[in-house]
C-alpha cells in the first residue's frame, strides 16, 4: 500500500514512476488503474505541449506584434514582431506595461489599457515607426495588445497625395 501511495505521489508530481509488482488481486487492480491514469495523464500533457508549441509557432509567424500582460501589467508573452517594434531582443525581459514607454502620451495609453479599456486602432509614433495599437482586456484579468507597423503604408499614402496634388491644375 505504501508503494502504491508513493507511485500516486510520483504521478502527481510528474516524476518518473516505479509501479510496485504485487500479487494480491485487489492491489493489482489499483496498480493497473494507476498505470492507466499515468498513461492518460502523459498523453494529455503531450497534447497540451504540442498545442502550446503550435500556438507559439503561429504567434511567431505573425507580422503584427502581439503582447500579453497579466492583471498587474507584467508582460507574460510577446512575439518576435512585438519585441522588434518595441526595440527588445528575443531574450531580453520586457518591463511592465506602465514602464514600457517613456513619453507621456504612450504612458497615458498604457494606463487606459491597464484600466481595462478597449483600444481600437490608436496610431502612435514609436521610434520612427508609425504603429497602430489595439488592446483588449483578457478574460480572467490581463490585457492583450496588438501592434501593427504601418510606416510603409503611411509613406505610400504620402507619396500618393503628393502625386495627386502635382497632377491637379
Amino acid at each position: 500500500m505504501l508503494r502504491n501511495a508513493t507511485a500516486a505521489r510520483d504521478i502527481a508530481a510528474g516524476r518518473a514512476v516505479e509501479f510496485p509488482d504485487v500479487r494480491v488481486p485487489e492491489l493489482a487492480h489499483q496498480i493497473d488503474a494507476l498505470r492507466a491514469m499515468h498513461h492518460e495523464l502523459e498523453r494529455r500533457f503531450d497534447d497540451l505541449r504540442r498545442e502550446r508549441e503550435e500556438s507559439q509557432t503561429l504567434l511567431e509567424a505573425l507580422s503584427d506584434g502581439v503582447l500579453a500582460a497579466n492583471q498587474r501589467g507584467v508582460v507574460v508573452s510577446a512575439n518576435g514582431a512585438a519585441r522588434r517594434l518595441l526595440g527588445y531582443g528575443p531574450t531580453e525581459a520586457l518591463p511592465p506595461l506602465a514602464e514600457l514607454f517613456h513619453d507621456r502620451p504612450h504612458r497615458a495609453l498604457m494606463r487606459e489599457v491597464m484600466a481595462g479599456a478597449v483600444v481600437e486602432r490608436r496610431e502612435l509614433d514609436l521610434g520612427g515607426n508609425t504603429v497602430v495599437i489595439s488592446a483588449r482586456p483578457l478574460e480572467g484579468g490581463g490585457t492583450l495588445l496588438v501592434l501593427r507597423n504601418v510606416t510603409s503604408l503611411r509613406r505610400l499614402e504620402t507619396i500618393r497625395r503628393v502625386l495627386v496634388a502635382n497632377r491637379s491644375p
